[in-house]
C-alpha cells in the first residue's frame, strides 16, 4: 500500500525555505504591530520595512535554529550598544 501526504507537498515542507518573517516569528500572525515597530527606509523610490532589531531577536530565538542561537550574543551586544 502506498501511503500519500496529507496534501499535495506536504512530504516537502521540511526541506522548505520558511516563511516570510512576520508569518512564523509571530505565534498570532500580527504582520500590523510588527510592522508598526519596524523601520522605513525609502531605496529608489520604494519604500522598505525592515524589522526592529529585538523582533529580529525573537525571531532567531523562536526559530531555535543553532545558526540563529549563535547569533543572539552578538545582537544582544549591538542592543546594549545602543543604549
Amino acid at each position: 500500500m502506498i501511503s500519500t501526504p496529507a496534501r499535495p507537498g506536504a512530504d516537502r515542507i521540511a526541506s522548505a525555505s520558511p516563511p516570510p518573517f512576520a508569518s512564523w516569528a509571530q505565534p498570532d500572525n500580527q504582520y500590523e504591530a510588527l510592522r508598526a515597530r519596524a523601520s522605513r527606509l525609502e531605496i529608489a523610490g520604494h519604500t522598505v520595512y525592515y524589522a526592529s532589531l529585538n523582533d529580529i531577536m525573537v525571531s532567531k530565538e523562536v526559530a531555535g535554529r543553532p545558526k540563529d542561537l549563535e547569533a543572539l550574543p552578538e545582537l544582544h551586544a549591538i542592543r546594549d550598544a545602543r543604549r
